[in-house]
């Protein structure tokens, strides 16, 4: 493993459980960036960081999993993302501009992703359609 000595977990021993736990996950490249993933996340205690951002940190790591793991499905396919403002009204031209540029990226085979709700975001996922 090739992390810098201010990153890693102060005993070898913890590295090395750290290796065992991981192994029985995955192996190769995957498991390196794993244990590394683990070792940070130690090192956060190691800080001695406060609750607020360990919960922040949590929620965000967990979020980031859960939205890898749903895009591994599309990993071939080209994707474009499309965020705006949730005000503007559908009979905006801004809206139907958004429409529009969205039924045409997804007719060259791309796929669209809003932030959600409403306005330009809205149009988006009007015109790409659910599928």
């Amino acid at each position: 493993m090739s992390l810098s000595p201010d990153t890693r977990p102060n005993s070898s021993s913890l590295r090395e459980q750290i290796q065992t736990l991981v192994a029985e996950v995955a192996d190769g490249r995957p498991a390196e960036l794993i244990a590394e993933l683990v070792e940070t996340a130690l090192m956060l205690g190691q800080d001695k960081a406060g609750i607020a951002d360990l919960k922040l940190l949590r929620r965000a790591f967990k979020e980031m999993r859960r939205g890898a793991k749903i895009f591994a499905n599309y990993a071939d396919m080209r994707k474009v993302s499309v965020f705006g403002s949730a005000r503007t009204r559908p009979e905006a031209e801004e809206y139907k501009v958004a429409v529009e540029f969205a039924r045409q990226i997804v007719a060259r085979g791309y796929m669209v992703i809003t932030g959600g709700g409403d306005g330009i975001m809205g149009g988006a996922q009007a015109g790409a359609g659910a599928e």
